[in-house]
Formats: C-alpha cells, structure tokens, sequence
C-alpha cells in the first residue's frame, strides 16, 4: 500500500477546488453610470469637436446615454440614445446600438468600455467616425 496516496489524493482535491473557485470568479462588468468627457472625430470629413456623454444604467444589458458636444467648433448639439450592454469576462462592457437621429439618419455605434475608457465608432449614410470619452 501506497503511503503518499492519502496526501496525493488531498493535493488532487485542494486543486480541483483551487481551480473551481478561481474559475467562479470572473471580473465583475463595470457600471458606466455618470458623466464622461472627450471627443469625437469624422473619419470623412476630418470635423471634430468635444463630447460628454451621461450614461444612465436601465439593467444589465442596457445603457440611455445623452450625447452633448460641439460641432464647428461652437454649435451645440445633443442625442440620446439606448445602446445594448454585453458584460465581457474581463469586466469591460461592449456596447452597440442604431439610433435613428433627425435630419443625419440612422446611426450604427460600436463601443467597447472599461472602468475609465469609452471607445466607440459610428457609421451613417454620409458619415463615419469615432467617439473617445474617459472619466
């Protein structure tokens, strides 16, 4: 009889235990919710300008967020749009949606979002660009 056999069968067990639990932890998915401050760009036209987004959680796999910024360097402008939320295993969130905005059309956004980072690119009929905002 095998002497190490009660103490290689503890070891098989604390790792498969080890294991479990540190699988079961995955990251938690951030919370989006408050105010955001960057820029946006036009990959077409080259037009840019500042951007604020306030971002509301409506549940788990949905975000309302109120666009404001500037176009032409002193027009304001602001949208609200829901965008669907996908938690991700490294906590951050992807984020789409197609929002139909008046007198541009319908809007395709693409975003992925971490605890401090926002990152999203649009696309509509006659434009294309992207969205930066951090906390």
């Amino acid at each position: 009889m095998d002497r190490n056999a009660p103490h290689s069968h503890f070891l098989l067990v604390l790792c498969v235990l080890a294991g479990w639990s540190f699988q079961a932890r995955a990251a938690e998915p951030v919370d989006l919710s408050g105010k955001w401050h960057g820029s946006w760009v036009s990959c077409k036209s080259g037009h840019h300008g500042k951007l604020n987004g306030r971002f509301c959680k409506i549940n788990d796999t949905c975000y309302q967020v109120r666009f404001t910024g500037t176009f032409f360097g002193a027009v304001p402008f602001a949208f609200t749009v829901k965008l669907t939320a996908s938690a991700q295993e490294d906590g951050s969130v992807v984020l789409s949606g197609d929002p139909r905005l008046p007198l541009f059309g319908t809007f395709h956004f693409s975003a992925v979002a971490t605890d401090h980072d926002f990152s999203a690119t649009y696309s509509a009929r006659n434009d294309e660009g992207r969205f930066t905002l951090s906390r």
